[in-house]
């Protein structure tokens, strides 16, 4: 009963925060009386009751505004993930790699959450951080064979096609790639698809014209 009365009131609060401003309101509010413990409930009650009115934005917005004002809550990786997956159920394709991409700089092995976690903490995020580390490297190490195709389709006396540029923007995307590559790599060390990315990451450094770097990675 407890419990239900607990869940009837986060549902009216946070209702009464979608007729306002939505989650930017809560933040203000409590930043106003003080933090409380439950004010993550209030986010996610929020999020959800968007997300029951299809109201994909409204309820992608509250779970990063969580993620953005509380970085380092232990429950921002799971709102991470939310995103996500608002994203997806909303039909925003063009949104979900950048939230990827936002979840593995802030909870990965190279940021401020991961070292301030312990090991148990931190296995709550690395199957997340398996599934988009490898997306996001297949992602540029696609996008970079793509636009090397395109180059070569189109002949250099075509107006408007800058070569150069082209090379350029290749060049980034294959370094992209390794560079996730590589953080798979370190978080994963002892992971049967290890050795692929970092054969995968040597192909992409010497596609990009890392030469000493891409032998250390074959060498690997």
């Amino acid at each position: 009963a407890e419990l239900e009365i607990v869940q009837d009131t986060l549902r009216a609060m946070s209702l009464a925060f979608s007729h306002l401003e939505g989650a930017g309101t809560i933040h203000d509010y409590y930043a106003a009386r003080g933090e409380r413990s439950y004010v993550h409930m209030l986010y996610r009650q929020l999020g959800e009751l968007y997300l029951e009115k299809e109201r994909y934005r409204d309820s992608a917005h509250t779970w990063k505004q969580f993620v953005e004002q509380y970085p380092q809550s232990d429950f921002s990786p799971q709102f991470s993930v939310r995103l996500v997956e608002v994203y997806r159920q909303g039909g925003f394709p063009s949104e979900i790699l950048p939230a990827k991409q936002d979840f593995v700089v802030r909870y990965g092995i190279r940021s401020n959450y991961w070292a301030d976690r312990s090991d148990a903490q931190r296995s709550e995020v690395r199957p997340h951080l398996h599934q988009y580390l490898e997306e996001l490297a297949t992602h540029h190490h696609g996008a970079a064979q793509l636009l090397q195709q395109e180059m070569s389709a189109a002949p250099q006396t075509v107006d408007g096609f800058d070569h150069a540029q082209q090379r350029e923007r290749i060049r980034e995307s294959f370094l992209a790639a390794a560079d996730w590559y590589a953080e798979f790599a370190d978080t994963f060390p002892a992971d049967t698809r290890t050795p692929d990315m970092v054969f995968l990451m040597a192909e992409s450094l010497h596609e990009a014209g890392e030469l000493p770097r891409a032998i250390t990675a074959y060498e690997k």
